[in-house]
């Protein structure tokens, strides 16, 4: 029996502000088609199915529209929500999922057995099981609020995945089924710092020992890897090249093979990635001298440019547009005036995209950093309920 593994698909996810929908529609189709010849049973999407808690109509008319054929392809479709869903927003829909034989694990209950499902394949038992994201802010909330600052740490974060686990991991042991998977969005193996002392959201794979799955399928990682020490454990990675600092990954997603045990890395046609720097440029006829490249189909361009008065910051996005569309991104610095445009005109900016954009420039934080994402998610829930 052949599985298929996709995670992290970010639809709706933009440069500067347009949605990359005719990406996804090549993604999509490559997919669909790789199902048919492969005689695909199974599909994971192991969370971020959109990039936002508020999806666009067209993202969801690509969302629904891919499931709809998907469901007509594969027995069996499973989803989980990830940090950058709104687990309530893709519960709304279960029923429309269920009647195409796709089930979304998105509700945490009290003992969790309403994230599992059992079934049978071409007489094959299969368990699968599905952990939603769990709100990395609300967990340290809960131990500070019980134990004060001084219970932050490491032991303390891991204690209560290693409960929630070992759960799943009881449950899994007590059935009979002939293939057992377990599917999150979480990170394991992966350090990042939460202070200059603490690593605090990355776990550590001996929450995984005595692992009664034959596959984990994770995600929240947008790179295809195998966890160290573990023989059984993957991250699907992203479809997308989501941001210039994925610009050499390959991108794709994972192919388990029941029969012989085995997992393969399969590519998919995601856009290129090219970044350019130009210094001191004064004119639109500067400009187009000092620029060494031919516009690419499927490329998308990060233009980071100091240039001189007269020039405007209007005039050079106008002119990339014309000749490099509109899937670009520019970093603008006026350097007669010191005044500093980055990626979108500030008066065009609301207060989250301000904040936001302070913090990617001048912290040096990634668009995929998990803690910038969480501020995000919080300040998004903050700014709609006020």
């Amino acid at each position: 029996m052949k599985i298929v593994h996709l995670s992290d698909l970010h639809i709706g996810a933009k440069i500067d502000k347009e949605e990359r929908i005719e990406e996804f529609q090549e993604i999509f189709s490559f997919i669909k088609d790789f199902l048919k010849k492969e005689s695909v049973k199974i599909l994971f999407i192991t969370g971020d199915v959109f990039d936002s808690y508020y999806p666009s109509h067209e993202s969801l008319d690509l969302f629904y529209g891919f499931m709809k054929e998907v469901s007509d392809i594969v027995e069996k479709t499973f989803i989980i929500s990830g940090n950058h869903d709104s687990s309530s927003f893709l519960g709304v829909n279960r029923h429309f999922f269920n009647e195409r034989g796709i089930k979304i694990f998105y509700d945490i209950s009290e003992d969790f057995n309403n994230l599992k499902e059992e079934f049978v394949i071409d007489g094959e038992k299969i368990l699968v099981q599905g952990l939603p994201y769990i709100n990395d802010v609300k967990i340290l909330y809960t131990i500070l609020k019980n134990k004060g600052l001084e219970g932050v740490n490491i032991s303390e974060y891991k204690s209560i995945y290693d409960g929630i686990i070992s759960v799943f991991k009881n449950i899994a042991k007590s059935s009979d089924a002939n293939y057992k998977v377990f599917m999150a969005h979480l990170l394991i193996d992966i350090p990042l710092s939460f202070t200059s002392e603490v690593e605090i959201f990355s776990l550590d794979p001996s929450i995984f020992q005595d692992n009664p799955y034959n596959y984990v399928a994770l995600g929240h990682v947008h790179r295809f890897s195998k966890i160290n020490r573990l023989d059984n454990i993957y991250y699907a990675g992203s479809l997308l090249r989501l941001n210039f600092g994925e610009k050499n990954d390959e991108k794709g997603f994972i192919l388990i093979d029941t029969s012989s045990n085995s997992v393969k890395f399969i590519p998919v046609p995601a856009w290129g990635m090219q970044e350019v720097e130009l210094n001191g440029v004064s004119s639109l006829l500067d400009l187009e001298k000092m620029i060494d490249i031919e516009y690419k189909d499927k490329t998308i361009y990060k233009f980071r440019i100091s240039y001189k008065s007269p020039l405007t910051y209007s005039e050079i996005i106008d002119y990339l547009k014309k000749n490099y569309g509109n899937m670009l991104r520019l970093e603008a610095k006026l350097v007669n005036r010191g005044y500093d445009k980055s990626d979108l005109d500030i008066f065009q900016m609301d207060e989250n995209d301000i904040i936001l954009n302070f913090y990617k420039r001048y912290k040096g934080v990634d668009d995929d950093n998990p803690l910038l994402i969480e501020f995000k998610n919080n300040l998004l829930e903050l700014l709609n309920e006020n």
